[in-house]
């Protein structure tokens, strides 16, 4: 459960701070290698949560 809202936190940060820096920097263009951490981390997140919700149905 720890790892889950790490996890998720790490997610969030992460996601809003580049919102952000997309909102400061309006010429911002994500590179290929930032863009594959971010999908990384969305699909770990996504696997968090359909295991979190799998460990509550059972």
């Amino acid at each position: 459960m720890i790892l889950l809202i790490t996890i998720g936190f790490i997610y969030l940060v992460t996601v809003i701070s580049i919102l952000f820096y997309k909102h400061l920097h309006k010429d911002f263009e994500m590179s290929n290698y930032q863009k594959a951490i971010l999908t990384v981390l969305t699909i770990l997140f996504l696997v968090v949560i359909y295991s979190a919700i799998m460990a509550t149905v059972n």
